[in-house]
């Protein structure tokens, strides 16, 4: 079956580790909604790269196998709403590779997207805590996002690298500059022009 011809793809019921076409949906303009199993431990890159009508991808809170989101995963998907990010997500050079190219990025360019919770909480959170486990972003990684929550709160042992262009265009869905809390060491880290707080 062509996946230019699927609505909902859900993969709930697999015990798999990884979908080993990292192509599978790019392009698609007619898939809205997806569920990944949670023994997933990656999402490859292009794996949801330019699906225009992609709202919801829905990540299982009962899933600590998660680690990697290649390169341009959910790129450009302008429709995508509500992520939730779960913890065991670590991301050293892989969730945002080493490479200031914005090719690299996995959510630049969607323009609706916000973070959750919880999964199946379907508002936006005024503020979001990243994955305590994560540890490392690079590049454009929320470039040209539209509707960020208001506080983004990375925990103590994130390093952000080429930062400046990290939360480039990035807006919070009222068109101010979202807010950026760092719990540890900003030593390494630049502002540039979103604000970021310590606390």
């Amino acid at each position: 079956t062509s996946v230019n011809k699927i609505l909902v793809a859900d993969f709930r019921h697999l015990n798999i580790a990884t979908i080993s076409n990292d192509n599978l949906f790019k392009g698609s303009k007619t898939v809205e909604y997806v569920r990944l199993p949670d023994t997933l431990t990656e999402i490859k890159g292009f794996f949801f790269n330019d699906c225009s009508n992609l709202q919801r991808v829905y990540i299982p809170k009962t899933t600590n196998n998660l680690t990697f989101i290649g390169p341009q995963a959910f790129y450009n998907c302008t429709k995508l709403t509500a992520l939730y990010l779960p913890e065991g997500l670590t991301t050293t050079n892989e969730l945002f590779p080493n490479s200031t190219s914005a090719r690299t990025t996995p959510f630049q360019g969607c323009q609706s997207l916000y973070f959750v919770s919880d999964p199946d909480i379907t508002t936006k959170e005024d503020v979001y805590y990243f994955p305590s486990s994560l540890t490392s972003m690079y590049g454009e990684v929320f470039d040209t996002c539209k509707n960020l929550n208001k506080v983004l709160v990375f925990g103590e042992n994130v390093t952000i690298l080429n930062n400046a262009w990290t939360f480039e265009n990035a807006q919070d869905g009222n068109g101010g500059k979202p807010t950026v809390v760092f719990l540890g060491d900003m030593e390494q880290i630049s502002t540039g022009s979103w604000n970021v707080s310590k606390i």
